[in-house]
C-alpha cells in the first residue's frame, strides 16, 4: 500500500509534468524557498494560489508573495521578466484541475513549493498579514 507521501509525491509530480508541457517541475522546500529568498530579490517571484476563504481563514500569506485570486495569470506572466524564477504554492497541494497552472514558461526557473503554505508555516519561517479590507476590490470579478 503507497504512503500518503508517496500517493502525494506522484500526484505533484504529475502536475508539475502537466505544467510544463510535459517537462517535470521541480519542487522547492520551504527551507530552501527562504534561502533562496534572501539571495533573490527581485528575481524571484511568489505566486500564492489559494482561494479566497482558504486566505480569508489563515489571514497570512509568504512575504512577498503575489496573490492570484481575481486574476489573470497568465496574462500576468507576461509581465513577468524572463530569467526570474517562480515559485507557486497552494495551502498543501496545488489542486490538479486549478487552470491557472497551465503557465507559459519563457526562460524561466518554476518551482511548486512542496507542502505548500502548511510547510513554510511548519518551518517556523516568516509570515505577513494579507489585507483583504478592501471587500470592494475583492468582491469585484
Amino acid at each position: 500500500m503507497l504512503s500518503l507521501r508517496t500517493a502525494y509525491s506522484s500526484s505533484l509530480a504529475r502536475v508539475m509534468q502537466w505544467m510544463r508541457g510535459g517537462l517535470p517541475i521541480s519542487t522547492i522546500s520551504a527551507v530552501s524557498l527562504a534561502s533562496l529568498s534572501d539571495r533573490a530579490g527581485e528575481s524571484l517571484i511568489l505566486f500564492d494560489l489559494r482561494e479566497l476563504h482558504e486566505i480569508e481563514r489563515s489571514g497570512y500569506s509568504i512575504p512577498g508573495a503575489l496573490l492570484t485570486i481575481h486574476i489573470d495569470l497568465r496574462a500576468m506572466m507576461r509581465w513577468v521578466p524572463r530569467d526570474s524564477t517562480v515559485v507557486l504554492f497552494a495551502e498543501d497541494t496545488i489542486p490538479q484541475h486549478d487552470s491557472r497552472l497551465r503557465l507559459p514558461a519563457k526562460n524561466l526557473k518554476m518551482f511548486a513549493l512542496d507542502g505548500g503554505l502548511q510547510s513554510w508555516c511548519g518551518a517556523g519561517l516568516p509570515l505577513e498579514p494579507v489585507a483583504l479590507s478592501d471587500r470592494k476590490w475583492v468582491d469585484n470579478r
